[in-house]
């Protein structure tokens, strides 16, 4: 029995877009019968990763302005 693995060509791979993508697999028995098989693979590409702490930038700019409007209400409650 002989038996061969293969590999994808990782940068054929990478030089593909993504959506659906069709590998076929092929396969020969010992006495020379050739078969095949296709397997439909959806590839998807993530998106760029946010920008590092930008949670972070949006987050204080809040608690910054809620301190601000906190700040101008108590010193109006206090005139009156």
């Amino acid at each position: 029995m002989f038996i061969k693995f293969g590999t994808i060509d990782q940068n054929k791979w990478d030089s593909l877009g993504g959506g659906a993508i069709t590998i076929t697999f092929y396969a020969q028995d010992n006495a020379g019968n050739i078969g095949s098989t296709s397997v439909l693979v959806n590839k998807r590409i993530p998106s760029d990763p946010a920008i590092y702490g930008f949670d972070l930038i949006i987050i204080f700019c809040v608690v910054f302005l809620t301190g601000i409007i906190l700040i101008q209400r108590t010193k109006r409650m206090k005139r009156v």
